[in-house]
């Protein structure tokens, strides 16, 4: 098989391919890597699904990036725009490659009336990112959700500064003295250096979820923490750090002469 043959078969297969992917009536998962023409399925899709009956308002499409949402909505709107105003040979060849199929006398002319019907759909063509029809949900529907009414989202940026902010008040408070929370900040700078307290705290707030019901109880997270790791509960911490450094291959002496032979 010449390598020119070659090549022509598998376009053909892909463009079957595609052709199957585009169906409205066939439900299709595709799996494809960066830049092989996925947008481009979708949007040939989307047009097909408009050219066969289904009311604007109906389709939803979802990214998962502005850009590739922008990008989706630009090419159907222009290529229903194309279709308003193309000349009937190349409406006629254009609905041809979409369809696989000669169009029928009233494709023709729903494909004229589309850019109309689509300017026309309240809201327009709602192709939106996940994170945005997410968000448009939990708008209509806070009460059910457990989140504020009018909420607002914030940006990575601003969430990282409020965290940081919140933090350090936190940390100030208890360092000044405040008595609910002084004995907690006091251990969290003696078990952790400075630099990782940060690191620890937005460690543990994005895990809130998880840690919610052992927060809820502190005393009995105590206990299961204990049974988990064997401990005897009359135990004190210093007790047990003794028996730590006990256990380690090297003692304290044998581990000053490793420092000092290496320093």
């Amino acid at each position: 098989m010449s390598p020119a043959r070659s090549t022509r078969q598998i376009r053909r297969k892909v463009t079957e391919w595609q052709n199957e992917a585009c169906h409205p009536e066939t439900s299709i998962w595709v799996s494809a890597n960066a830049g092989s023409g996925k947008t481009y399925i979708l949007t040939r899709r989307v047009m097909r699904l408009l050219l066969s009956g289904v009311a604007p308002q109906n389709i939803l499409c979802l990214t998962y990036t502005k850009a590739a949402a922008a990008e989706m909505k630009t090419r159907i709107t222009d290529g229903l725009a194309q279709w308003a105003v193309a000349p009937q040979k190349e409406l006629f060849r254009a609905l041809e490659g979409l369809l696989d199929m000669a169009p029928s006398e009233p494709e023709m002319a729903r494909a004229r009336t589309l850019f109309a019907i689509a300017l026309e759909t309240p809201g327009g063509l709602k192709i939106n990112t996940i994170h945005a029809f997410c968000e448009a949900s939990l708008h209509r529907f806070p009460l059910e959700a457990g989140v504020p009414v009018n909420f607002s989202v914030i940006e990575d940026t601003e969430q990282k500064d409020y965290r940081r902010r919140a933090v350090e008040q936190v940390l100030s408070r208890g360092l000044n003295g405040q008595s609910e929370i002084a004995l907690a900040v006091s251990r969290l700078f003696a078990t952790l250096a400075d630099s990782t307290i940060h690191q620890a705290i937005g460690s543990a707030l994005e895990n809130m979820q998880d840690l919610e019901p052992v927060l809820a109880d502190v005393q009995k997270s105590k206990e299961n923490l204990r049974q988990l790791l064997g401990l005897d509960p009359d135990r004190s911490p210093e007790q047990v750090e003794k028996e730590m450094v006990q256990g380690c291959l090297l003692d304290a002496k044998a581990c000053e002469e490793v420092m000092e032979e290496f320093s």
